[in-house]
């Protein structure tokens, strides 16, 4: 994809998620179930909301889409971590 920005403020806000379209619902996806997981621990076992937790859990489970990635795109797969 080729995109032509008019601005440099255009460029800098939607570059990234131009680039990395192509994993953003999947990373939702991940970001809403560890936001949800971190809620029920709160809610059910008492735990401390910590954000470490969460994005080394995001990360982790992030990881685990990697054999699911073609080659041409690991690059870009590897920059959301």
């Amino acid at each position: 994809m080729n995109f032509q920005f008019k601005t440099t403020e255009e460029k800098f806000l939607l570059d990234p998620y131009i680039k990395m379209g192509k994993f953003f619902m999947e990373a939702l996806a991940i970001c809403c179930w560890n936001i949800w997981s971190r809620r029920n621990d709160l809610i059910f076992n008492g735990v401390q909301v910590n954000f470490g937790k969460w994005k080394s859990d995001f990360k982790e489970d992030f990881t685990l889409l990697k054999h699911r990635v073609k080659e041409v795109d690991k690059p870009i797969w590897q920059s959301w971590i």
